[in-house]
């Protein structure tokens, strides 16, 4: 019983941990540059100014 008890929490705990990953990594997708998109701005600040609306912009491989 006591074998079978600890098994059922692993089981648990493994079920909520996968879960709080899954939501952990959920996505948002951004449009860069909003409606200007990936256009030459003629302000060099724009996408800097733009990415500091955002919580943070990252590129990674």
């Amino acid at each position: 019983m006591g074998r079978r008890n600890m098994v059922l929490k692993m089981v648990g705990f493994f079920i909520f941990a996968m879960a709080f990953m899954i939501i952990a990594t959920e996505a948002t997708t951004y449009t860069v540059g909003d409606s200007f998109g990936w256009n030459t701005p003629t302000n060099e600040t724009f996408y800097q100014d733009w990415d500091a609306t955002r919580h943070s912009l990252s590129v990674t491989n």
